[in-house]
């Protein structure tokens, strides 16, 4: 008969606990990446709060993004304090007094996570980017919702309704 050896029962048992504690360590230490590549970048979403009280602000860029084109071709524009600048015909505009105050309030919901790069217009959208790409705000026209973030080539994007025709649009690495 063999003796068993108190001494490799130990050890066995010291083993396991080092292996459970290193792949609980592990698992921990990769946490915000597992949650990151499920979730998305929410941390640049716009409070709801915000947007809320400045939401004619937000619908006043939409609407001056929408009379810059006809609504039938792609385009972006640009805003930079009293003009915004459109690719439709590479030439800078002038806006309102009203304009220039509705983008730096929709500049201010942005600014703890970002700042706004360019304004994104394709049929039926209307889209306010972060300048990372980790975040966009889409205005739907007929309220659907969005297929893609920064472009239609776009892997996989996570998407939250804000508001009627209004979404938070993150792409997923």
């Amino acid at each position: 008969m063999m003796k068993r050896h108190p001494k490799l029962r130990e050890n066995l048992a010291l083993i396991m606990g080092i292996l459970l504690f290193g792949g609980i360590a592990v698992f921990l230490a990769f946490l915000p990446l597992i949650m990151f590549t499920i979730e998305g970048r929410w941390e640049f979403a716009i409070d709801k709060e915000d947007f809320d009280q400045y939401f004619d602000d937000f619908q006043c860029i939409v609407d001056l993004a929408l009379e810059a084109g006809d609504g039938t071709e792609e385009y972006y524009l640009s805003i930079n304090k009293d003009r915004y600048y459109t690719s439709l015909d590479d030439e800078w505009h002038s806006i309102t007094p009203r304009q220039q105050t509705a983008w730096e309030n929709v500049c201010s919901c942005f600014r703890q996570k970002g700042q706004p790069d360019v304004i994104r217009v394709a049929p039926n959208r209307v889209s306010i980017h972060l300048i990372n790409g980790a975040y966009a705000l889409v205005y739907t026209l007929d309220g659907s919702r969005p297929t893609y973030a920064n472009s239609a080539r776009d892997e996989d994007i996570r998407v939250r309704k804000l508001r009627d025709h209004w979404f938070h649009v993150v792409p997923v690495p």
